[in-house]
C-alpha cells in the first residue's frame, strides 16, 4: 500500500488533539452546558477508559465491528507487506504493534500525512470521518488524495447517522465521535474529491457505509 521510500519519519507530532476533533465532551449532540453536567463528565472518563487497547477491542467486538471487517474483506486482495497504519492516538498504535511487532506505524494527523506524493496505491479510512468537522473532513480527503498514485484507490468505512435505528441513536450518545453524518451526506463529500467506483450501505447495530473511490486523472 505504501512505498517505504515515500515516508517521511521526521514527523510533526501533535502535542494535543486539535479542537476540531470531537469538540463535544459528551459525544454527539451535547452542548457546552450539557458537557459540564456530572453524568457527561463521567462519560468523558468512560471515553478515556475506552481508549485503552484491551477495552477498545472488547467494545469493538460488542458492537459487531468484526462484521464490518467481513464486509470490507472482499475489496482487499490481500494484506500487503508494505501496509502502514497511521493514528492520532498513541494507545491504538501500541495495541497494533503489540499484535504485529514488525508492523509499520506512524503517530500522526490524517490532515498532514508524512508521505510523499505518489507513494500510495490504496488508502483505507476506517472510522475516521465522524471525528472530523465539516472543514476538516474535506481537508482529510484532500490530503489522502495527495499521495495516491495515478489510479490509486481510497476506501472509506464509517458509521452513519440514521434516526430510524434506535440502537444507532443510543450508540451515538456514547460514541466519542461528535460529527456523525447521514449516508447521503458522506457520499456527497466523498464524490467531490474522488471518482466513485462502489457504494454500499449496511447495518449491524449502527448503520454503516463503505465507499470506494479512485484518484481522478
Amino acid at each position: 500500500m505504501v512505498d517505504a521510500s515515500a515516508c517521511n519519519h521526521r514527523l510533526r507530532v501533535p502535542w494535543r488533539v486539535p479542537d476540531v476533533l470531537d469538540g463535544g465532551l459528551g459525544g454527539y449532540n451535547s452542548s457546552p452546558e450539557e458537557s459540564r453536567l456530572p453524568d457527561l463528565r463521567a462519560l468523558k472518563l468512560a471515553h478515556k477508559v475506552a481508549s485503552h487497547p484491551w477495552v477498545y477491542d472488547k467494545i469493538q467486538s460488542a458492537v459487531g465491528v468484526s462484521q464490518v471487517y467481513a464486509t470490507l474483506a472482499p475489496h482487499l486482495l490481500s494484506t500487503p507487506d508494505n501496509a502502514l497504519v497511521l493514528d492520532i492516538e498513541w494507545e491504538k498504535l501500541q495495541c497494533f504493534r503489540g499484535k504485529l511487532p514488525h508492523g509499520q506505524a506512524i503517530w500522526g494527523d490524517a490532515t498532514r500525512l508524512p508521505i510523499a506524493a505518489g507513494g500510495v496505491d490504496l488508502a483505507i479510512c476506517m472510522f475516521v470521518a465522524h471525528h472530523l468537522n465539516d472543514d476538516f473532513l474535506p481537508a482529510m480527503l484532500s490530503e489522502v488524495d495527495r499521495p495516491l498514485q495515478p489510479g490509486g484507490r481510497v476506501i472509506l468505512v464509517d458509521p452513519v447517522l440514521d434516526d430510524e435505528r434506535a440502537a444507532g441513536r443510543m450508540l451515538w450518545k456514547l460514541d466519542r465521535g461528535s460529527f456523525p453524518r447521514t449516508a447521503s451526506n458522506l457520499r456527497r463529500i466523498m464524490e467531490q474529491r474522488f471518482a466513485f467506483e462502489h457504494w454500499d450501505e449496511f447495518a449491524v447495530w449502527h448503520g454503516y457505509v463503505l465507499g470506494i473511490g479512485r484518484k481522478r486523472q
